[in-house]
Protein backbone atom coordinates (compact mmCIF):
# COMPACT_ATOMS: atom_id res chain seq x y z
CA UNK A 1 0.00 0.00 0.00
CA UNK A 2 2.80 2.42 0.88
CA UNK A 3 4.33 1.78 -2.53
CA UNK A 4 1.09 2.78 -4.25
CA UNK A 5 0.93 6.04 -2.29
CA UNK A 6 4.57 6.98 -2.94
CA UNK A 7 4.34 5.98 -6.59
CA UNK A 8 1.09 7.87 -7.02
CA UNK A 9 2.50 11.11 -5.58
CA UNK A 10 5.64 10.92 -7.71
CA UNK A 11 3.61 10.00 -10.77
CA UNK A 12 1.31 12.99 -10.30
CA UNK A 13 4.16 15.51 -10.25
CA UNK A 14 6.51 13.84 -12.74
CA UNK A 15 3.87 12.49 -15.10
CA UNK A 16 0.65 14.02 -16.33
CA UNK A 17 -1.70 14.69 -13.46
CA UNK A 18 -4.13 11.93 -12.64
CA UNK A 19 -2.86 9.63 -15.40
CA UNK A 20 0.67 9.97 -14.06
CA UNK A 21 -0.59 9.32 -10.55
CA UNK A 22 -2.38 6.16 -11.66
CA UNK A 23 0.65 4.88 -13.56
CA UNK A 24 2.96 5.73 -10.68
CA UNK A 25 0.64 3.98 -8.26
CA UNK A 26 0.78 0.75 -10.26
CA UNK A 27 4.55 0.89 -10.70
CA UNK A 28 5.03 1.74 -7.03
CA UNK A 29 2.93 -1.23 -5.99
CA UNK A 30 4.88 -3.74 -8.04
CA UNK A 31 8.32 -2.38 -7.18
CA UNK A 32 8.18 -1.03 -3.62
CA UNK A 33 5.42 -3.14 -2.10
CA UNK A 34 6.74 -6.39 -3.60
CA UNK A 35 10.23 -5.67 -2.27
CA UNK A 36 8.80 -4.96 1.18
CA UNK A 37 6.79 -8.20 1.05
CA UNK A 38 9.87 -10.23 0.08
CA UNK A 39 11.92 -8.71 2.87
CA UNK A 40 9.13 -9.48 5.33
CA UNK A 41 8.96 -13.11 4.14
CA UNK A 42 12.74 -13.47 4.35
CA UNK A 43 12.74 -12.09 7.89
CA UNK A 44 9.95 -14.44 8.95
CA UNK A 45 11.78 -17.45 7.50
CA UNK A 46 14.93 -16.31 9.29
CA UNK A 47 13.07 -15.97 12.60
CA UNK A 48 11.26 -19.31 12.59
CA UNK A 49 14.19 -21.24 11.18
CA UNK A 50 16.72 -19.82 13.66
CA UNK A 51 14.41 -20.61 16.57
CA UNK A 52 13.73 -24.13 15.31
CA UNK A 53 17.42 -24.86 14.74
CA UNK A 54 18.35 -24.23 18.36
CA UNK A 55 15.37 -26.27 19.57
CA UNK A 56 16.29 -29.28 17.45
CA UNK A 57 19.92 -28.94 18.56
CA UNK A 58 18.84 -28.99 22.24
CA UNK A 59 16.53 -31.99 21.94
CA UNK A 60 19.27 -34.39 23.07
CA UNK A 61 20.35 -32.20 26.00
CA UNK A 62 22.62 -29.36 24.93
CA UNK A 63 23.90 -27.57 21.84
CA UNK A 64 27.35 -28.85 20.84
CA UNK A 65 29.99 -27.27 18.62
CA UNK A 66 29.19 -29.45 15.60
CA UNK A 67 25.60 -28.23 15.69
CA UNK A 68 26.66 -24.59 16.07
CA UNK A 69 29.03 -24.96 13.11
CA UNK A 70 26.25 -26.47 11.00
CA UNK A 71 23.93 -23.58 11.89
CA UNK A 72 26.64 -21.14 10.78
CA UNK A 73 26.98 -22.97 7.46
CA UNK A 74 23.22 -22.86 6.97
CA UNK A 75 23.12 -19.12 7.66
CA UNK A 76 25.90 -18.62 5.09
CA UNK A 77 24.21 -20.80 2.49
CA UNK A 78 20.90 -18.96 2.92
CA UNK A 79 22.67 -15.60 2.58
CA UNK A 80 21.89 -14.47 6.13
CA UNK A 81 24.43 -11.63 6.17
CA UNK A 82 24.83 -8.33 8.04
CA UNK A 83 21.55 -7.25 9.70
CA UNK A 84 19.82 -10.53 8.80
CA UNK A 85 22.67 -12.50 10.38
CA UNK A 86 22.41 -10.43 13.57
CA UNK A 87 18.66 -11.03 13.61
CA UNK A 88 19.16 -14.79 13.12
CA UNK A 89 21.63 -14.97 16.02
CA UNK A 90 19.29 -12.90 18.21
CA UNK A 91 16.36 -15.24 17.49
CA UNK A 92 18.62 -18.26 18.05
CA UNK A 93 19.72 -17.03 21.47
CA UNK A 94 16.25 -15.92 22.58
CA UNK A 95 14.76 -19.29 21.67
CA UNK A 96 17.46 -21.24 23.48
CA UNK A 97 15.73 -20.95 26.85
CA UNK A 98 12.17 -20.21 25.77
CA UNK A 99 9.28 -22.52 26.64
CA UNK A 100 8.24 -23.04 23.00
CA UNK A 101 8.88 -26.46 21.50
CA UNK A 102 10.15 -27.08 17.98
CA UNK A 103 6.63 -28.28 17.12
CA UNK A 104 5.13 -24.97 18.35
CA UNK A 105 7.58 -22.99 16.22
CA UNK A 106 6.90 -25.22 13.23
CA UNK A 107 3.14 -24.74 13.52
CA UNK A 108 3.63 -20.96 13.45
CA UNK A 109 5.92 -21.34 10.43
CA UNK A 110 3.41 -23.59 8.65
CA UNK A 111 0.62 -21.05 9.12
CA UNK A 112 2.69 -18.40 7.35
CA UNK A 113 4.23 -20.59 4.66
CA UNK A 114 1.74 -22.96 3.07
CA UNK A 115 3.64 -23.68 -0.16
CA UNK A 116 6.28 -26.37 -0.61
CA UNK A 117 9.45 -24.36 -1.23
CA UNK A 118 10.04 -22.80 2.22
CA UNK A 119 8.83 -25.98 3.95
CA UNK A 120 11.45 -28.09 2.21
CA UNK A 121 14.18 -25.61 3.10
CA UNK A 122 13.05 -25.56 6.74
CA UNK A 123 12.87 -29.36 7.02
CA UNK A 124 16.23 -30.02 5.43
CA UNK A 125 17.99 -27.41 7.57
CA UNK A 126 16.63 -28.99 10.76
CA UNK A 127 17.76 -32.42 9.58
CA UNK A 128 21.23 -31.10 8.80
CA UNK A 129 21.63 -29.81 12.34
CA UNK A 130 20.21 -32.97 13.92
CA UNK A 131 22.61 -35.04 11.81
CA UNK A 132 25.63 -32.82 12.48
CA UNK A 133 27.19 -35.71 14.45
CA UNK A 134 26.46 -38.25 11.73
CA UNK A 135 23.54 -40.03 13.40
CA UNK A 136 20.21 -39.45 15.13
CA UNK A 137 19.29 -40.45 18.66
CA UNK A 138 15.70 -41.47 19.32
CA UNK A 139 14.58 -38.13 20.78
CA UNK A 140 15.94 -36.27 17.73
CA UNK A 141 14.20 -38.67 15.38
CA UNK A 142 10.87 -38.22 17.17
CA UNK A 143 11.20 -34.43 17.12
CA UNK A 144 11.97 -34.43 13.38
CA UNK A 145 9.06 -36.79 12.75
CA UNK A 146 6.71 -34.39 14.55
CA UNK A 147 8.05 -31.49 12.48
CA UNK A 148 7.57 -33.45 9.26
CA UNK A 149 3.99 -34.29 10.27
CA UNK A 150 3.19 -30.62 10.89
CA UNK A 151 4.63 -29.67 7.49
CA UNK A 152 3.00 -32.68 5.80
CA UNK A 153 6.36 -33.95 4.55
CA UNK A 154 7.90 -37.42 4.52
CA UNK A 155 10.86 -37.51 6.91
CA UNK A 156 12.53 -40.47 5.20
CA UNK A 157 13.10 -38.28 2.13
CA UNK A 158 15.51 -36.20 4.20
CA UNK A 159 17.31 -38.74 6.39
CA UNK A 160 17.58 -41.90 4.27
CA UNK A 161 21.13 -43.21 4.39
CA UNK A 162 21.78 -42.13 7.97
CA UNK A 163 21.77 -44.19 11.16
CA UNK A 164 18.67 -43.23 13.09
CA UNK A 165 17.67 -45.86 15.60
CA UNK A 166 14.97 -48.50 15.47
CA UNK A 167 11.71 -46.92 14.40
CA UNK A 168 9.38 -49.55 12.97
CA UNK A 169 7.39 -46.84 11.21
CA UNK A 170 10.42 -45.44 9.46
CA UNK A 171 12.04 -48.79 8.73
CA UNK A 172 8.84 -49.96 7.07
CA UNK A 173 9.12 -47.10 4.57
CA UNK A 174 12.14 -48.79 2.97
CA UNK A 175 9.88 -51.72 2.07
CA UNK A 176 7.40 -49.55 0.22
CA UNK A 177 7.11 -50.09 -3.50
CA UNK A 178 8.34 -47.62 -6.09
CA UNK A 179 4.73 -46.69 -6.85
CA UNK A 180 3.79 -46.13 -3.18
CA UNK A 181 6.76 -43.82 -2.74
CA UNK A 182 5.78 -41.90 -5.88
CA UNK A 183 2.28 -41.28 -4.50
CA UNK A 184 3.86 -40.05 -1.24
CA UNK A 185 6.15 -37.61 -3.07
CA UNK A 186 3.18 -36.02 -4.83
CA UNK A 187 1.03 -36.23 -1.71
CA UNK A 188 -1.87 -37.95 -3.47
CA UNK A 189 -3.87 -41.08 -2.72
CA UNK A 190 -3.48 -44.13 -4.94
CA UNK A 191 -7.20 -43.83 -5.65
CA UNK A 192 -6.85 -40.31 -7.10
CA UNK A 193 -7.87 -39.88 -10.74
CA UNK A 194 -5.39 -39.10 -13.51
CA UNK A 195 -6.73 -35.55 -13.72
CA UNK A 196 -6.39 -35.01 -9.96
CA UNK A 197 -2.81 -36.26 -10.01
CA UNK A 198 -1.93 -34.08 -13.00
CA UNK A 199 -3.39 -31.03 -11.24
CA UNK A 200 -1.30 -31.66 -8.11
CA UNK A 201 1.80 -32.33 -10.21
CA UNK A 202 1.44 -29.06 -12.14
CA UNK A 203 0.90 -27.08 -8.94
CA UNK A 204 4.04 -28.52 -7.36
CA UNK A 205 6.09 -27.85 -10.51
CA UNK A 206 4.91 -24.25 -10.51
CA UNK A 207 5.86 -23.78 -6.87
CA UNK A 208 9.31 -25.26 -7.45
CA UNK A 209 10.09 -23.79 -10.88
CA UNK A 210 13.63 -22.28 -11.07
CA UNK A 211 12.40 -19.08 -12.76
CA UNK A 212 9.96 -18.41 -9.91
CA UNK A 213 12.43 -19.30 -7.17
CA UNK A 214 15.34 -17.46 -8.76
CA UNK A 215 13.56 -14.14 -8.30
CA UNK A 216 13.29 -14.71 -4.54
CA UNK A 217 17.06 -14.61 -3.83
CA UNK A 218 16.81 -17.72 -1.67
CA UNK A 219 20.52 -18.53 -1.65
CA UNK A 220 22.57 -21.41 -3.03
CA UNK A 221 21.51 -24.04 -0.49
CA UNK A 222 17.82 -23.29 -0.91
CA UNK A 223 18.01 -23.43 -4.70
CA UNK A 224 19.85 -26.77 -4.59
CA UNK A 225 17.25 -28.21 -2.22
CA UNK A 226 14.37 -27.10 -4.39
CA UNK A 227 15.96 -28.20 -7.67
CA UNK A 228 16.41 -31.66 -6.14
CA UNK A 229 12.80 -31.67 -5.00
CA UNK A 230 11.59 -30.69 -8.49
CA UNK A 231 13.46 -33.70 -9.91
CA UNK A 232 11.80 -35.94 -7.31
CA UNK A 233 8.38 -34.58 -8.25
CA UNK A 234 9.04 -35.15 -11.97
CA UNK A 235 10.32 -38.68 -11.35
CA UNK A 236 7.34 -39.51 -9.14
CA UNK A 237 4.89 -38.32 -11.78
CA UNK A 238 6.64 -40.35 -14.49
CA UNK A 239 6.57 -43.42 -12.24
CA UNK A 240 2.83 -43.09 -11.63
CA UNK A 241 2.16 -42.63 -15.36
CA UNK A 242 4.27 -45.71 -16.13
CA UNK A 243 2.22 -47.91 -13.79
CA UNK A 244 -1.10 -46.51 -15.01
CA UNK A 245 -0.54 -47.18 -18.70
Amino acid sequence: MKGKIIGGILGFFIGHGLWGALTGSIVGHFIYDKLVQRKKEAKNICKHLSMALVKIAKVDGSVNQNEINECERIFDALHFYDDMRKYAIECFRNAKNSSESVEDITRAFAREFRVLAPRHIYMLCLCRVALADGNLVECEFKALQNVANVLRLNLSDYIDGYDYGNSSEENSSSNKSELEKAYEVLGVASSASDDEIKKVYRRKCKELHPDVLGSKNLGVLAMEILETELKRVNNAYETIKKYRR
